[in-house]
């Protein structure tokens, strides 16, 4: 029981180390130090959702024949929706309204599962990250391609860039990709533990490490006027270690302070909505969508904030996307679907992967 008090004392936003206190003090008799461990346990597990039901609609579902979906992103300039499939290997256009359109990534050479997608601000391209994974490799049967970014013509749909990652020997899995202001496109690799950032008109590629940098995930840019003296920072949400702030100028990588009672471990994709920092967060023990307040230049977090959570309905998140006035993401990727070897589940239906979108919430 000490030493899990002392772990708790050393990183008080940490889950698992309350957990094991717990049953450590249930174990030994010692009731005061367990019903401690379950009030910050209860505390860290967010709070009761503000988002009221009336808000939360499944605006369509995909069809039955697409599946393992994963990125969601919004293109502003077009007013759609980008979809990511990754057994397939390719990406979606969509409108609010639920007209879609394959841009048949698949049928590109050297293309294997589709992690991401983000629009560039000038609306003339489109960004993709591909990497294998079991399911796709299963599905085709091929030889493994090398981890890629592609750059994609917005209008004619072909491709007009290709950069393979480093370290092509090594499992990639590049679950997020952000174009900034000026062009560089960041990909987050949980597979390699490194942040990758793409010099496009250079051609080439430089790769960000770092401890702290251990299942990196989503990724924003920090707006202009809260950046305060350094200019050039990301947020990044990385699994194991919680929210980092990120100098792209001097690779200077510094943990986002957590607030007190609150947990910013286990988030998958960020984005900013309404000026708000918001997030999936599926690595603690029921998934939701939260909104993480900070401070003005993001150093430290002030209050995480429920948002929504649905036991039957939000099914392995990963991503969302702000279209400026609702959220939405996937509420079931199907990545719980499949086994680490490619295949189905056995005894367990395939849900069609549904689009939800989620507003009226300040």
């Amino acid at each position: 029981v000490q030493l899990m008090q002392r772990a708790t004392q050393a990183w008080p936003g940490q889950p698992a180390y309350w957990q094991m206190l717990e049953r450590a003090a249930l174990a030994t008799g010692d009731s005061a130090s367990a019903q401690r461990a379950r009030r910050t346990l209860d505390a860290l597990d967010v709070g009761r959702a503000r988002v009221l039901p009336d808000s939360v609609q499944v605006m369509f579902s995909m069809p039955d024949s697409l599946d393992y979906m994963e990125g969601i992103a919004w293109d502003a300039r077009h007013g759609v929706l980008l979809l990511t499939e990754m057994r397939r290997g390719t990406a979606w256009r969509m409108t609010r309204e639920g007209r879609s359109h394959d841009l048949r990534l698949d049928t590109v050479p050297g293309m294997s599962a589709v992690w991401a997608a983000r629009a560039a601000p000038d609306g003339q391209s489109l960004w993709v990250s591909s990497a294998s994974m079991p399911p796709h490799a299963r599905a085709h049967a091929a030889s493994v391609p090398a981890a890629a970014i592609w750059q994609v013509d917005s209008k004619r749909g072909a491709v007009t860039g290709r950069w393979a990652l480093p370290d092509s020997l090594t499992e990639h899995a590049p679950g997020d990709l952000l174009v900034l202001r000026d062009g560089r496109v960041l990909v987050s690799d949980a597979g390699t533990a490194a942040l990758y950032v793409l010099h496009p008109r250079a051609g080439r590629i430089e790769t960000i490490r770092h401890p702290l940098l251990r299942s990196p995930q989503g990724m924003v840019e920090l707006p202009a006027d809260r950046a305060g003296t350094d200019t050039d920072v990301v947020l990044l949400a990385d699994y194991s270690h919680g929210l980092l702030r990120i100098n792209l100028a001097t690779s200077n990588v510094q943990r986002v302070d957590d607030a007190v009672d609150r947990s910013v471990l286990g988030l998958d994709g960020l984005a900013w909505h309404k000026g708000q920092l918001v997030a999936v967060q599926n690595g603690l023990t029921t998934p939701r969508v939260v909104a993480i307040a900070l401070d003005h230049d993001a150093r430290r977090v002030r209050d995480v904030v429920t948002l929504w959570r649905d036991t039957t309905m939000l099914v392995s998140p990963t991503t969302l996307t702000s279209d400026g006035e609702a959220l939405w993401l996937f509420a079931n990727t199907q990545w719980d679907d499949y086994a680490p070897d490619g295949s189905r589940v056995a005894n367990r239906p395939l849900r069609a992967a549904r689009v939800v979108r989620l507003r009226g919430f300040s």
